[in-house]
């Protein structure tokens, strides 16, 4: 797979994994090359990622709302007004 390519992936995976943790992404990219290595193709391609992404669940509904917590949290005890201008930030 060319960079260009991955380039052009990225939004589109990015998009389907927004409340994805870093190793749940590095998950995503572990099954993308298991999946390449039991092909017969001479490369990684856009199916293979594609394939893994789409067999990969999380919920996201509780982890939007374990993310608002943490962020109600910073509003009650944080004293740093970067932090809470950064919070505000994330709301809009």
């Amino acid at each position: 797979m060319h960079e260009d390519e991955i380039q052009r992936l990225i939004p589109q995976i990015a998009k389907g994994t927004r409340f994805y943790s870093g190793a749940e992404l590095e998950e995503l990219v572990i099954r993308a090359k298991r999946k390449f290595f039991e092909s017969s193709e001479s490369a990684l391609s856009e199916a293979h990622l594609l394939d893994a992404a789409n067999d990969f669940h999380i919920d996201a509904n509780e982890r939007k709302a374990v993310l608002e917590r943490y962020a109600h949290m910073g509003q009650q005890f944080a004293n740093s007004c970067e932090l809470l201008r950064q919070l505000a930030e994330d709301d809009d």
